[in-house]
């Protein structure tokens, strides 16, 4: 007999099961938009480790079901989040709003003391203390609650290859960035007014250039790899980071291209929103063009699914989330529905 409350045979779950909306209920699809559990919920969170937090408006208490919608866990907390690496955060009641973490066997691992959580990766989680995120202080925690940052930074990005970007106050109240490692360790101090994700080698910095405000690139170290020369960037993925040219006396005719790693556009500014390339597309935008309706491109910048979304995700394990107008759906590479738009 397992040690704990359930056990997910991966060889008998689906690979993967997806939230969709029939009126104004929530049930979940495989990926083939065939319906898998057929259970109405009002409210669902994404499967993960071969769990879904779910909830009732009847009682308003959240718990988990497996891929059959059967409960694991039956409904008892306040909010729910998922599993990951085996620890998933929950709120006790509507009286105890923090946030603690909870194992598989529904125990209380990581007692609820924190204002805002996210998941666990590679044994650590980044918490915050604070009224509303934007003015709160993060830290590190382990697996045991132990802080390996203590809450005292007003920035934790995402550890994107071991690597977060920081902000925090120094001993002369001024506000610095830098890199931290996820050990905690402070890797390097960065003397610029803004620090971005480090991402795929690369982080987005605000640096001064003829005396005006431009967006570059910095490596690991902190060594500026790409000169600030842009209106405005994104991240780097899969080799390509989206950026705006400089326009000083127009900028709000400044379009999106992508850049590669040596700074040089390799799709023409044209585009009025993009996201990154995930799996080798961007979800973008031309507003003169389909009023402004959400496509995909390809790194040539062609659109291989036509502009036709409201709204766009990027895609993940060959499924992208789309909406059109409040109606929700999800779309294989090939712009085929494997669910069309519902609510």
């Amino acid at each position: 007999m397992s040690e704990y409350a359930f056990e997910i045979s991966e060889k008998e779950q689906p690979s993967r099961l997806l939230t969709v909306k029939i009126e104004d209920k929530i049930l979940f699809v495989d990926s083939n938009g065939k319906i898998a559990i057929d259970n109405r919920y009002d409210d669902a969170k994404p499967f993960s480790e071969g769990v879904a937090p779910v909830m009732y408006f009847e009682s308003f208490k959240w718990g988990y079901i497996d891929w059959r919608g059967n409960f694991v866990i039956d409904p008892r907390y306040f909010d729910a989040g998922i599993f990951s690496e085996g620890l998933a955060p929950v709120k006790i009641s509507e009286e105890n709003e923090k946030w603690g973490f909870i194992n598989r066997d529904a125990r209380m691992v990581i007692a609820p003391k924190f204002d805002f959580v996210f998941d666990f990766k590679d044994g650590i989680a980044i918490v915050a203390f604070g009224a509303i995120l934007e003015e709160a202080k993060f830290g590190i925690i382990d697996k045991c609650g132990n802080f390996i940052a203590k809450p005292e930074y007003n920035f934790i990005s995402e550890f994107r290859d071991g690597i977060a970007t920081v902000q925090f106050v120094d001993i002369y109240d001024y506000e610095q960035w830098g890199f931290m490692d996820k050990s905690g360790v402070m890797i390097c101090s960065l003397d610029f007014p803004w620090v971005g994700q480090y991402s795929d080698g690369r982080a987005e910095v605000q640096g001064w250039e003829d005396n005006l405000m431009k967006f570059g690139f910095i490596d690991k170290h902190g060594k500026i790899v790409i000169e600030p020369e842009f209106g405005q960037t994104g991240i780097f993925s899969e080799g390509l980071a989206a950026a705006k040219k400089f326009d000083f006396q127009f900028p709000e005719k400044q379009k999106w291209g992508f850049i590669d790693k040596s700074g040089q556009f390799v799709i023409e500014p044209e585009f009025d929103e993009v996201s990154h390339f995930s799996e080798d597309l961007a979800v973008a935008a031309i507003d003169d063009l389909n009023d402004g309706k959400y496509g995909y491109i390809d790194k040539t910048g062609q659109f291989l699914i036509e502009p036709k979304f409201t709204s766009a995700d990027t895609f993940k394990d060959g499924i992208a989330e789309i909406w059109i107008d409040d109606k929700m759906g999800y779309i294989k590479k090939d712009g085929s529905y494997i669910w069309e738009p519902t609510n």
